[in-house]
């Protein structure tokens, strides 16, 4: 799958979006999804806006499920808003029955683990920094329910490769999965996943009755875990970044890489500064491919006189502590110098958020 960061493929994109299509079949790994997703994840595209779009030519009716998936993105990011870094823990309830607290299954590591579907997912991952959402499904169920290994070292593992990797999404998905973040684990047998994969495999060890998945002994395929080294490799990032002596003392706009929204204006000035401000100790220690990091540096080169500065944030506040700076709202961003704008949510009418995604559907729906 390719990802194009000019405005005009992005643009494109969006409007070829058909709701319709998309609530039959997004469920299968084939079917007409929107590719959207690293784009949402890097703040280029407002989840409101794309739901303006789609209401502008299709009907609530016709547009339902678009937007309830829409809303699972907003639930987990407030989630993070209201728990903050809580979420990076199991949230409400201990993983059960846990064998593996480190590594991964080394079948999973090296894309065999007899499952062909997520075999393929596993090398889409790291060739493309894509998977299809219920593909994530599958590896994360596979992990933490199959091999009993701990949610987070998958968590991290996908994190580190996607281009799509929301810190929220990502993290809560997997915990959804692992029955940490809901009422039960998740889990697919061999006949659901050769239905929305199209495929045709069976005797696995997933090709029994799912009812009988859950609580016995891990295959032998996915007994031996291995541990795994997530290399940060930050030459990009190094090679745009400005020194700290070559940035202004003067109104800034500070952007992150969660907030590169090319029409952004938080204020009309003559003399202003815009900054892409990447934490070298935030990255350390949720760190990324190359691959993403290249992605969301050539997203960046849509927004007009942006400088890049890859360093450390008591530099940024030193920098910037007599000055106006601008922000946008993003909960990783609440620590960081700054007034922000209002957020982008689809419902900020719900002020509230519940702990579960249907409660909070239900306070959404009313609003739509």
């Amino acid at each position: 799958m390719h990802f194009p960061t000019d405005e005009d493929s992005i643009r494109e994109r969006v409007r070829a979006i058909d709701p319709i299509e998309y609530g039959k079949s997004r469920n299968f790994l084939c079917g007409k999804v929107t590719h959207l997703s690293p784009y949402i994840t890097h703040g280029y595209i407002s989840l409101r806006h794309l739901r303006d779009v789609v209401l502008k030519k299709y009907s609530v009716q016709q547009s339902y499920t678009f937007i309830f998936e829409l809303a699972w993105r907003e639930f987990f990011q407030r989630t993070w808003e209201k728990e903050g870094d809580a979420i990076f823990w199991s949230l409400k309830h201990p993983q059960e029955n846990v064998v593996h607290e480190s590594g991964l299954p080394e079948a999973y590591l090296l894309k065999k683990t007899g499952i062909q579907a997520i075999d393929n997912a596993l090398v889409g991952l790291e060739a493309h920094g894509y998977v299809h959402n219920h593909a994530r499904m599958w590896m994360a169920m596979l992990v933490a329910n199959i091999s009993k290994t701990s949610w987070w070292e998958g968590a991290r593992h996908m994190y580190y490769h996607l281009l799509d990797g929301d810190r929220a999404s990502n993290t809560l998905s997997w915990q959804w999965v692992a029955g940490t973040f809901s009422a039960k684990q998740y889990v697919a047998n061999q006949e659901m996943i050769n239905k929305y994969a199209l495929a045709s495999q069976y005797k696995t060890y997933l090709d029994k009755p799912v009812n009988m998945l859950l609580g016995g002994n891990v295959p032998d395929e996915l007994s031996q875990n291995k541990s795994f080294e997530l290399v940060l490799d930050d030459v990009a990032l190094l090679r745009e970044s400005m020194s700290l002596s070559e940035l202004k003392k003067t109104e800034t706009w500070l952007y992150s890489m969660w907030t590169l929204d090319p029409y952004w204006q938080p204020a009309r000035s003559t003399d202003v500064q815009k900054i892409l401000f990447i934490d070298m100790d935030d990255l350390a220690m949720f760190p990324m491919s190359a691959k993403r990091i290249t992605f969301f540096l050539a997203l960046s080169k849509n927004i007009l006189d942006l400088k890049v500065f890859y360093g450390k944030m008591s530099d940024l506040e030193t920098l910037l502590s007599d000055v106006v700076v601008y922000k946008k709202h993003h909960p990783a961003l609440f620590n960081w110098p700054g007034e922000a704008s209002d957020s982008e949510y689809l419902f900020p009418e719900v002020i509230d958020i519940p702990g579960g995604f249907m409660s909070f559907w239900k306070k959404c729906e009313r609003y739509l």
